[in-house]
């Protein structure tokens, strides 16, 4: 349905009413000869953060984190890969204590669940040489501990030129703790399906405008409380800084069917055209048919698709 990739909108809004069926199969899995039968449930929260800003004397610097691997919040969160706007937060708390800034903008990611591969903080200093040589200091530690997982990670510093006024010292310093503690990645790994993550977020996008920060995440859990705790945790955290958290996007887990006709017929049919058993999986990222099962009682759902691969990178 349409807007699928932006919050299933038209899976939310679609009228079923009309329908009788009870079979659906959906088209929105990536591995030919995989059936997808469960999947999490999810939500956008956007954090928003306050700003004020003052005239500040001091050089403008352009702190630039790019070369990620990226990947769908989805179907990669669990290999560790490095985020860019987190990356980001992390050469921020470093660098700031060791030299006086403030933060002009900080920016990062286009889409809520895909893992940013790109972010750029523009900071005013009296120190440029300094920040300049803390920069280095981190970037070296952060490559060393991607090294085996995002080896083509740059991050790069260089005189830039912005007209906007700086944050103050207080929205500066606000704007780093919330990207130093705002959670983000795998939280925890399922007990009943070995490999596949039971909850997770990902900040997706980072925007700076003129007197806010926003950090969007995409949450997903197959355990409802989790997802919901996860939520309670943003909304804490910045209530903490003097900030809010609006969600959004809302949609239902995909509980598996343990007796599915379906299921049952779909890989009868599969084994007598290619001799072969499909694998048969849940996944952490969503697809619609959490939604249509919520609005069709008793529907049996199995989704399939293409080989699709590295989606979102």
């Amino acid at each position: 349905t349409t807007d699928e990739e932006t919050g299933m909108d038209g899976a939310k809004n679609i009228d079923t009413s009309s329908l009788r069926g009870k079979m659906m199969i959906n088209l929105d899995s990536e591995d030919e000869g995989v059936f997808t039968v469960s999947c999490a449930g999810g939500n956008r929260t956007r954090c928003i953060l306050p700003i004020k800003r003052e005239e500040y004397d001091g050089e403008t610097l352009k702190i630039t984190v790019s070369g990620l691997k990226g990947g769908h919040s989805g179907t990669e969160i669990h290999r560790g890969r490095a985020n860019a706007d987190m990356l980001l937060g992390r050469i921020l708390n470093y660098v700031l204590p060791i030299c006086e800034a403030r933060i002009i903008s900080v920016d990062g990611g286009l889409k809520d669940n895909a893992i940013p591969t790109s972010a750029e903080a523009i900071v005013k200093t009296r120190n440029p040489e300094e920040l300049k040589k803390a920069v280095c200091e981190i970037s070296e530690v952060i490559k060393n501990d991607y090294s085996s997982v995002d080896d083509g990670i740059v991050i790069d510093v260089k005189e830039a030129a912005s007209k906007e006024k700086a944050a103050n010292a207080d929205s500066t310093e606000k704007a780093v703790a919330m990207l130093s503690a705002l959670p983000c990645g795998l939280i925890s790994m399922s007990r009943d399906i070995e490999g596949l993550p039971e909850t997770s977020l990902n900040l997706g996008i980072l925007k700076t405008e003129e007197s806010e920060i926003s950090a969007e995440f995409c949450i997903r859990s197959s355990v409802l409380l989790k997802k919901e705790e996860l939520k309670n945790r943003l909304a804490l955290i910045m209530r903490a800084i003097g900030g809010k958290v609006i969600s959004f996007g809302d949609y239902p887990a995909w509980e598996y069917k343990k007796d599915s006709r379906l299921r049952s017929v779909m890989t009868e049919v599969y084994e007598k055209m290619y001799k072969n058993e499909p694998v048969i999986t849940a996944i952490h990222g969503g697809v619609e048919c959490g939604l249509f099962s919520d609005k069709i009682d008793g529907l049996d759902c199995v989704s399939i698709g293409p080989n699709l691969k590295d989606i979102h990178t």
